[in-house]
């Protein structure tokens, strides 16, 4: 029976509150019924472990009684009488299961148990999809499938659908086994891409060229030159720094290497 009421309260989370209590009388009464099949499905499951079984339309049958009461009085506890209503049934219309019965092979028990673990998945991530709900910095409620739409229409996901696409056509002309090198590449994982966009420099700037951008930038967002808006410039004076900070951390390490490099080649010429 307590199987038979998750389901059934599951069932519920996973539709619409404005389509279970502001629609039309055919949405409820299709809305009941996937509740009273639910909750009808779980306590059929339980019943048939052991050597007794029941007819899965038996307990629909027995859930359906308080279904029709439940819903029209109150709807909220429904899954929990419905579940009562079927364990009668089952006490009723119980039986033994034949001794030769086949069982199931290792193959279709793990398909039956997938089927139903995506099944509680889907119905979970409905639930989630209609009826949670995100708290904005302001304090305002949005719906999540609002905010899962926003977010594919977001700079962030067309940027990331982009770079996608980029790594696709990579793959393609390069080989896919560079793929992953590029894909951590796009990635910006050294904050070396967005540094550049900062500061409006190019990709294979001298140091002297983005000192020279950095001072700049430097002088027109000094927050002692934005008083009406010092926050503002406060932020993006910082933000111009740590990118310049960036670059001339990620220009020091490459001249390093490449020194070693070099004086590694003169070792070796000079051995032979």
């Amino acid at each position: 029976m307590a199987l038979g009421m998750y389901f059934g309260f599951l069932a519920m989370c996973a539709i619409p509150e404005e389509v279970y209590q502001e629609g039309s009388n055919a949405q409820k009464a299709l809305c009941y019924g996937i509740v009273t099949m639910a909750t009808a499905i779980g306590v059929y499951i339980v019943s048939n472990i052991g050597e007794e079984t029941v007819d899965l339309w038996d307990i629909l049958t027995s859930a359906s009684i308080p279904a029709i009461f439940m819903f029209a009085k109150a709807p909220d506890n429904a899954p929990t009488w419905i579940a009562v209503g079927a364990a009668i049934g089952c006490m009723y219309k119980s039986k033994y299961k034949p001794r030769s019965q086949p069982k199931s092979g290792l193959c279709r028990r793990l398909t039956s148990l997938t089927l139903a673990g995506m099944i509680i998945f889907a119905v979970w991530g409905s639930f989630l999809y209609h009826n949670a709900s995100v708290t904005t910095s302001e304090g305002e409620k949005i719906k999540l499938r609002d905010s899962i739409d926003n977010f594919f229409t977001s700079p962030a996901w067309l940027q990331f659908k982009k770079n996608l696409w980029e790594l696709y056509d990579y793959g393609q002309t390069h080989g896919w086994d560079k793929v992953w090198e590029q894909f951590v590449e796009s990635l910006d994982p050294t904050g070396e891409a967005n540094a550049i966009q900062v500061l409006g420099v190019d990709k294979d700037a001298s140091q002297e060229e983005i000192t020279k951008r950095y001072r700049k930038l430097a002088r027109e967002w000094h927050p002692d030159r934005h008083k009406e808006n010092k926050e503002q410039a406060q932020e993006k004076f910082m933000e111009i720094q740590k990118a310049y900070e960036t670059l001339s951390t990620i220009k020091k390490k490459r001249e390093r290497k490449s020194s070693q490099r070099r004086s590694n080649a003169d070792d070796f010429d000079h051995r032979f």
